[in-house]
């Protein structure tokens, strides 16, 4: 067992479950599995390890982020030329860090930031954190720009990612044109709300986006304990994402939500952002009693 500084890169199929439902089991079986062995042959070309295969995804290690970035704009420029006939698309994630290595394997922080840094991505695109493009080459770095702002997991503080505008002729591309000029300035800038106050049962509670995430069911352990029988033990959780206090349903019955001023919503296993004020009720009566209702305000 050894600790080292590498770059890890995460290489995700995007949109494969379509992929299979679209033109069948076998097909798509045989297509992800070509861009699967291409997504090694181009980390083994640009002088990386695999260190494992996931499904559909390739974990990847590097002894520079230039290495790292070079082998991802190989695969989406492959990717790219590939796929005419039937449209598959791949999510790329880097970040540079200290891991453990052992038994062919790494563990750590810097892949576990790397995982979350590809769930941001989108098909086609390349997202790095802020601390590794710091490490980038000018040529490679010039080409990039800030795409968001966000927490890793554990993290206090949240982080610039960027974007590696990887296509040579941005007009003709499919992917979206992402604005240089956003900052991370502009992305808090843009932030909706800074607290949420929940009222249930003559209980007041403020919630800053610190605080999240913040559970409410019947369960002991929920951080809101409920008495309404329509709920379920683990009914949703409220989170902050993108300067949006977000709820996030997970009940067997399913919640309404009546927005002031708004329609009334039914959501079910799904998520939907909270604004202004209104009210969430666990129940499905139309005149739900005071333990099924909960108010809430931006």
């Amino acid at each position: 067992m050894s600790n080292k500084i590498l770059t890890i890169m995460f290489a995700d199929v995007s949109g494969s479950s379509r992929l299979f439902k679209t033109v069948g089991d076998t097909r798509a079986r045989e297509v992800v599995s070509l861009a699967v062995t291409m997504m090694m042959d181009k980390t083994l070309e640009n002088h990386g390890t695999v260190i494992k295969t996931i499904g559909d995804e390739v974990m990847a290690a590097f002894d520079s982020v230039d290495a790292a970035v070079h082998a991802a704009i190989s695969i989406q420029n492959t990717i790219s030329a590939r796929t005419a006939e039937i449209p598959l698309s791949i999510r790329i994630g880097v970040h540079e860090g200290s891991v453990i290595e052992e038994d062919a394997d790494i563990f750590g922080e810097a892949v576990n930031d790397a995982a979350a840094i590809v769930k941001e991505a989108k098909g086609g695109q390349i997202l790095i954190s802020g601390s590794s493009i710091k490490k980038l080459s000018q040529g490679l770095a010039s080409n990039s720009c800030v795409f968001d702002d966000i927490r890793l997991k554990g993290d206090d503080h949240k982080q610039a990612i960027h974007l590696i505008l990887w296509q040579d002729d941005e007009a003709d591309s499919d992917i979206t044109v992402f604005e240089p000029g956003i900052t991370p300035e502009m992305v808090q800038r843009f932030s909706t709300s800074e607290a949420l106050t929940l009222s249930y049962m003559g209980r007041d509670i403020v919630i800053g986006k610190d605080q999240t995430p913040f559970s409410i069911g019947r369960a002991r352990g929920s951080d809101l304990r409920i008495k309404s029988r329509s709920a379920s033990r683990e009914h949703c959780t409220i989170d902050y994402h993108r300067g949006k206090f977000v709820l996030l349903e997970k009940s067997t019955n399913g919640t309404q939500i009546f927005p002031n001023g708004g329609n009334k919503l039914y959501v079910r296993r799904e998520e939907i952002p909270l604004t202004d004020s209104g009210l969430i009720c666990f129940s499905m009566e139309d005149m739900p009693a005071a333990e099924d209702t909960l108010e809430y305000s931006c």
